[in-house]
């Protein structure tokens, strides 16, 4: 179910779609993260955590594929699982543990994770257009 559409949105200036994550969405936990490489998913992710609060760097988990960050008594969860194959990998790096402690998660690359992971999603389509983005919400509530 579409929820709402941020268009033309600069990617140095996405406070108003942070703040629509942070407070209209913060009752789901799973956020699901669809673009082509280079679209911003990392940096929406860096805008997202540091408006909660989390100081530290916040890289792409492209490399570590998840990321972990701590706020208060919460745990925050960055997760890169384009070079995930099957979801035999995300069991044995205690992906669904990983995500079931975690107030919220983001995951790039989300097609194995929707295999294993219990709706409801939100999905954010992040669409470049020239130095701008298209962000596109949607609720998943079923496979």
């Amino acid at each position: 179910m579409l929820l709402k559409q941020f268009e033309n949105i600069e990617l140095e200036s996405i406070p108003e779609v942070v703040d629509y994550i942070l407070g209209e969405l913060n009752t789901f936990s799973v956020f699901l993260l669809v673009g082509n490489l280079g679209a911003g998913k990392s940096h929406l992710v860096r805008g997202i955590l540091h408006k909660i609060g989390i100081q530290s760097d916040v890289p792409s988990p492209t490399f570590t594929i998840l990321n972990q960050y701590k706020h208060n008594s919460d745990t925050y969860l960055h997760a890169d699982l384009y070079r995930i194959k099957n979801t035999n990998q995300l069991v044995e790096i205690g992906f669904e543990d990983a995500v079931e402690s975690s107030k919220m998660t983001f995951i790039e690359w989300p097609d194995l994770a929707k295999q294993i992971l219990q709706p409801p999603f939100i999905e954010i389509q992040i669409s470049p257009i020239g130095n701008k983005r298209n962000y596109t919400f949607s609720e998943i509530d079923q496979i």
